[in-house]
């Protein structure tokens, strides 16, 4: 036999912690980041439904209101919605028509939403002269 001595000492089994620099974390971060926003596009993409247009002309026409002398939009709105919140109405209207404020003029037509078109002071486009 020889006489040969191995040297049999244990090594402490520690683990090795992984070390990120500032730089590191940054990169790090940055691609999960990347990968979180790639993924809600890729899934509202396959989620979402396509635009398309057709030649087909809706039937609704928007109803119109003639205000009155010192009348204002918030008093048609309370006219033509008496349970909804005027505020809305108003907002509303003032939408519809791109208008810069709640001012409106006298006997100028302002159109209403399609759900306004069967309140009482609500006329046509044809009966207020707009349209043929």
């Amino acid at each position: 036999m020889s006489n040969t001595i191995y040297n049999t000492t244990v090594q402490d089994s520690q683990s090795t912690h992984l070390r990120l620099t500032r730089r590191g974390k940054a990169v790090f971060s940055a691609f999960g980041l990347g990968a979180l926003l790639a993924g809600g596009l890729f899934i509202s993409a396959i989620n979402s439904t396509a635009a398309e247009a057709t030649a087909e002309v809706s039937g609704a026409e928007f109803g119109y209101v003639v205000p009155m002398p010192g009348e204002s939009l918030w008093q048609i709105a309370a006219e033509i919605a008496p349970k909804a919140d005027p505020r809305d109405t108003v907002a509303d209207i003032v939408a519809l028509n791109q208008l810069p404020s709640s001012a409106v003029q006298a006997y100028e037509p302002v159109a209403v939403p399609l759900e306004f078109n069967d309140a009482e002071r609500v006329f046509s486009a044809a009966e207020v002269g707009i349209l043929d």
